[in-house]
């Protein structure tokens, strides 16, 4: 079984004394070449906000964050044990695809390699837009791509041979899949609906089971912070229905993909009906995917690179069909590697700012530049930016972090205690200066932000406001309503609502279809001071605002000086009647 990688047999060969077969040779080289071309491009692309963002997961290793699972900050923690800077954030992404690549082989298990054949096999594979940029960026898609190719390579071996070694390196690969993204979670159930006999074998069973044995540390993570993730990919992301999102997912899927192999992929599985169990899976995994999240896109917008883990099992499909159909060859031959131009098009854009329009990489750095000429060495605090916030610490080392509120959404800085390290500090905050308020406060206009400098910084982020209302209980617009409310203090300091500069006012706010209605509250007995881990007890008055929906989300936040609304708690339905 040599031939299926050549890698191993060159360096038996070598350890031989033979000479190595040309397809064995072509295969190193072509994935020498693809390792420099993905560390040029490393080196050289500024980082992307979301990998800064990740990065900063790097720094506070945890068995869980607040949008993701662990594994994309295990990547970027051993990066940057071997490298500084940009390829300190991306180094094991990119040594990752190496092994995807020879484990994508290893699934194909092609017995008569040719040079022919494994150019064919590295021209699929690059001219699928994410699979190439998921070579060199760190995101969660990076390590979903290396455990999907890990898991299908360990269930071939598996349905060849059930064995204890099989089995543990299936389970492995079932919680990587997990620890990497949620969505790997639909690879392994896809592969069950495509041999649902799996649910019958002792050894897959005990692979399942103790793949969620090696879950435990992040599902104990997720329960203890109350299930932020869960929260967030289940309830913050689903938006009302729009046509527009389900009308731009195929579009997305073609772009993220390439047209052209989108529509070979897609053809194969419904013109040939696979009969045998590995193959079956593999096109249940590709219309799995694309299916599932057509599906999702009814309940907001569906990111295109959510399907990325399609690409493999894709992959081995279009090439056995291209082995045995001359027209298919000539389709990737003619149609398809031509795009590659395109691609490398692409990955120059990247590197040099040759478009008519500025990428986000190409506005990192100058923006950073600007916002620290100004600010110093003051730590940075951004009003509803986590991304902004994580770019300006990476390339600066210095402290920054975000100040989220109802405008936007929580992120994992909500977790972390910045705001309880620079409690009372002088810090700079910086805002988008279209959806902020800077109440007459003078600042520093920086292109489409304002910096202003606060003094003292006051943190109320983590206040948390409990009250319970009857389900879906119907008001009235202009209704004036009275009811109790808890407030805790988990700071271990003490909340003085009555400062004279800065004082901290609660806001009722009904949030529907979009738009956020804040009404002034009132409080009997009055708020002054809430010693640190102590609650207190009081009742709010407000008026009902009219609304454009009746079914509403209604919560309470507070606010003070510029900080706008936060998320001080839950968002509960109610109904608003004319």
């Amino acid at each position: 079984m040599l031939e299926t990688c050549p890698p191993t047999r060159i360096l038996v060969n070598k350890i031989n004394g033979t000479k190595a077969d040309p397809a064995s040779t072509s295969f190193v080289l072509l994935l020498a070449l693809w390792f420099i071309l993905n560390v040029v491009q490393s080196v050289f692309t500024p980082i992307g906000s979301d990998e800064a963002y990740y990065w900063m997961y790097a720094h506070h290793l945890d068995w869980g964050y607040f949008d993701h699972p662990p594994m994309v900050a295990l990547f970027i923690k051993v990066s940057g044990l071997l490298f500084t800077g940009e390829l300190g954030v991306r180094f094991i992404s990119i040594t990752g695809q190496l092994i995807t690549f020879i484990l994508i082989w290893k699934i194909i298990d092609d017995h008569e390699p040719t040079q022919k054949k494994v150019v064919l096999f590295f021209g699929i594979a690059a001219s699928i837009v994410m699979f190439q940029v998921y070579g060199f960026i760190t995101t969660p898609d990076a390590p979903l791509l290396f455990f999907t190719a890990l898991f299908l390579f360990s269930y071939k071996r598996f349905l060849t041979s059930s064995s204890w070694s099989n089995t543990l390196l299936l389970s492995i690969s079932m919680a990587g899949l997990v620890y990497s993204k949620y969505h790997g979670g639909l690879v392994i159930i896809l592969t069950i609906l495509a041999n649902l006999n799996l649910l019958r074998n002792f050894r897959f069973l005990i692979a399942g089971i103790s793949g969620l044995v090696l879950l435990t540390p992040h599902i104990v993570w997720q329960f203890t912070h109350h299930f932020p993730t869960v929260g967030y990919q289940m309830g913050a992301r689903m938006d009302p229905f729009s046509l527009k999102h389900f009308l731009d997912y195929w579009p997305n899927q073609m772009a993220s993909f390439n047209p052209f192999i989108l529509g070979i992929g897609l053809f194969l599985i419904i013109k040939h009906k696979p009969k045998e169990v590995f193959q079956r899976t593999l096109s249940f995994i590709i219309l799995g995917f694309l299916s599932f999240f057509w599906i999702m896109s009814l309940w907001g917008h569906a990111e295109p690179q959510w399907t990325i883990a399609s690409s493999i099992p894709m992959i081995v499909l279009i090439y056995h069909y291209c082995n045995k159909h001359l027209k298919a060859r000539k389709y990737m031959y003619f149609i398809v590697f031509p795009t590659l131009l395109l691609l490398l098009i692409g990955r120059i854009s990247l590197i040099f700012d040759i478009l008519p329009y500025q990428l986000e990489f190409h506005k990192q750095k100058s923006m950073v530049k600007n916002i620290e000429h100004y600010t110093k060495d003051l730590p940075v605090a951004f009003i509803n930016s986590y991304q902004k916030a994580s770019v300006f610490s990476f390339y600066t080392g210095k402290p920054a972090f975000s100040i989220n509120n109802i405008q936007h959404r929580l992120n994992q800085f909500d977790l972390w205690d910045y705001d309880i390290q620079f409690q009372g500090k002088k810090v700079a905050v910086v805002a988008d200066t279209t959806k902020f308020s800077s109440h007459g406060r003078p600042g520093q206009l920086i292109d489409n932000t304002i910096v202003i400098v606060e003094d003292s910084l006051l943190s109320f982020g983590k206040i948390q406001v409990h009250f319970s209302l009857p389900p879906d209980l119907k008001f009235k617009s202009n209704q004036s309503i009275t009811f109790p409310v808890e407030i805790y203090n988990p700071y271990p300091y003490p909340i003085h609502f009555n400062v004279l500069d800065n004082p901290i006012h609660l806001k009722a706010v009904i949030h529907t279809w979009g738009v956020k209605t804040i009404s002034d509250v009132t409080t009997k007995p009055e708020l002054s001071i809430i010693p640190p881990g102590s609650t207190v007890h009081t009742n709010i008055s407000f008026i009902i605002p009219e609304t454009p929906a009746e079914e509403c989300q209604f919560g309470i936040s507070l606010t003070s000086g510029i900080f706008p609304e936060a998320f001080n708690s839950q968002f509960q339905k109610i109904i608003v009647t004319k």
